[in-house]
């Protein structure tokens, strides 16, 4: 296995099992249900907002950067950092004065205060920053501590924060600040790390860049990265809209639990996004790493089907965990398990679209998939609540995961399945079923499949393979 992507994936591990000590248990019982749900609304929302602010960049960055000379690398990360400024300024001024108008519009807004709004998109700014300064630090190859900023560090300062109040009392204003500062070190301590591993200054003379190839690119990846973020974070908005914030705290809670199958994805993504792009602008617009990144898509395969069932295994251990005020949220748990499964599984599609020729083609699908998933949650969510967001997120993200492979192999002649997936997926099936059909017996299936799939592995040796690259 590779042992970069393995210990990128053992920091986002610890980064979800701060996380899950957080949503589990501090912000749980530290926190009223509804200021938690109001800050995963505002969290959510930044997300949402970043990648606009960013303008697409960051992948930008990517696309383009090992196509240029050193002078011209130095100008194009000049131009992302004043771009995203620039749209950070404007968006912060149109905020300022129309908060009141936007407010006749949007309950989500109306309900947030203006000093809220404003914390909000400095969130986003600087998520958007850290994006830039991660790219550049990937395209080097070291992407091991930009994962840790991104996957543990908001979270261990967050752990540290919630932990403080069992002594002190809750501030609403003073956790705002707490967050504004904790994004804005982490965007500067990976500007530090990049530049310095780069040896890049940035540059403000634009002159020689094709700025017009440059940003359509970064337009249309703008377009499709707010799209990615969206299918994240859009069930959270549309609940806040919809409901209340303690039921957008329940679907929280069982989204975050439910994330925890896209680590190996998210540890491998890191570095096969930057080896994709090098790929393509290499090999006259092809890709020549194919069957290694079939062999990363089958170990995320493995990993995030042994991930699957210890969670559904474990699931008896986190009704007893949580608080009763949070029961909703593990009752939709084995839906959006399934569904991020499926997902995680079909991600490393995504670098063959965003660095090729068809990315515009892969857009126009991706937008056709959001329209899909919104109007599936407008529909589902105020007939069926909970459980409607949950099953539009499984029905959108089996069709396009199954849309992604099938486009792979028609323009690249490239499949990342292969029968192995045949006996790992067919195991996750069976005990997602199982829970939501036939609870009472739910948990010895999962565990009985959980044993099958440890033997499997140690069969095959992937288990000590696994252990040797995490250590």
């Amino acid at each position: 296995m590779n042992r970069i992507s393995i210990q990128s994936s053992g920091l986002t591990l610890l980064g979800f099992v701060l996380g899950a000590l957080n949503t589990l248990v501090l912000y749980t019982r530290l926190v009223g249900v509804e200021e938690y749900g109001t800050i995963a609304f505002i969290l959510a929302t930044a997300t949402l907002i970043s990648p606009f602010i960013s303008l697409g960049m960051p992948q930008g960055l990517l696309r383009f950067y090992n196509s240029l000379t050193k002078i011209e690398r130095s100008r194009l990360l000049g131009l992302t950092i004043l771009l995203t400024l620039l749209v950070a300024f404007i968006i912060s001024g149109i905020a300022y004065l129309f908060h009141e108008w936007l407010g006749q519009y949007s309950d989500a807004i109306r309900t947030l205060s203006l000093n809220e709004l404003i914390s909000i998109l400095i969130i986003a700014l600087s998520m958007g920053l850290f994006e830039l300064g991660f790219s550049l630090a990937k395209l080097q190859f070291k992407p091991r501590f930009g994962v840790f900023l991104k996957e543990v560090y908001p979270r261990l300062l967050i752990t540290l924060y919630l932990i403080h109040l069992y002594w002190f009392d809750f501030y609403w204003s003073q956790f705002i600040l707490f967050l504004l500062i904790s994004y804005l070190t982490r965007a500067l301590l990976i500007w530090i790390t990049a530049l310095k591993i780069s040896g890049i200054t940035p540059s403000f003379n634009f002159k020689g860049l094709r700025l017009n190839t440059i940003l359509s690119y970064s337009l249309l990846v703008l377009l499709g990265s707010s799209l990615s973020l969206f299918f994240l974070e859009v069930d959270k908005v549309m609940l806040f809209e919809f409901m209340t914030a303690s039921e957008v705290a329940n679907y929280t809670v069982a989204v975050f639990i439910a994330t925890t199958v896209a680590i190996p994805f998210r540890g491998f993504l890191p570095l096969y996004g930057p080896k994709m792009a090098r790929s393509y602008n290499a090999n006259n617009n092809s890709f020549n790493e194919t069957s290694e990144l079939r062999s990363a898509n089958h170990q995320i395969l493995d990993l995030s089907s042994l991930i699957v069932l210890l969670l559904l295994a474990a699931f008896p251990l986190m009704q007893i965990l949580l608080p009763t005020a949070y029961e909703k949220g593990l009752s939709i748990l084995p839906i959006l398990i399934f569904a991020k499964f499926v997902d995680s599984i079909s991600g490393l599609t995504t670098p063959l679209f965003q660095y090729s020729k068809f990315y515009s083609k892969y857009l126009v699908l991706s937008i056709l998939m959001f329209v899909f998933l919104v109007l599936t949650n407008i529909w589902m969510i105020p007939l069926y609540g909970l459980q409607g967001a949950a099953f539009a997120t499984a029905l959108v993200f089996c069709v396009f995961s199954l849309l992604k492979h099938w486009f792979a192999w028609r323009w690249f002649q490239i499949s990342l399945l292969s029968p192995s997936y045949l006996w790992p997926v067919l195991l996750i099936v069976l005990s997602s079923l199982t829970w939501i059909l036939y609870d009472a017996f739910a948990m010895y299936v999962s565990i009985g499949l959980l044993v099958i799939h440890l033997m499997i592995l140690n069969q095959k040796g992937k288990l000590r393979e696994f252990v040797k690259s995490l250590i």
